[in-house]
């Protein structure tokens, strides 16, 4: 595993620990910049068939549905840049 894929599986296993409530996933989300489950659009449902683009789309709190504490969030193989920040709310 190269330095910059470990970097963003640490950031990615901090969120996922920080929004967990230790209770079952509400939600299971994905993101799937490279289209390998389904073409993805930010405009989608962020299912598996239906996966979002961008990271920043999951927890966009201003629309619907976005990452709550206790979601699952997969992010299928690719190359995600951040390019806004990325606020955590409890």
């Amino acid at each position: 595993m190269n330095r910059k894929r470990f970097v963003i599986f640490i950031i990615f296993s901090f969120f996922l620990i920080r929004l967990g409530n230790g209770s079952v996933p509400n939600h299971t989300f994905y993101i799937d910049i490279n289209n390998i489950g389904g073409e993805c659009d930010d405009n989608n449902l962020g299912t598996i068939d239906e996966p979002w683009c961008s990271i920043e789309r999951a927890f966009d709190i201003s629309k619907e549905p976005h990452i709550r504490g206790g979601d699952k969030l997969y992010l299928r193989e690719g190359i995600y840049r951040i390019t806004k920040p990325i606020y955590l709310q409890e």
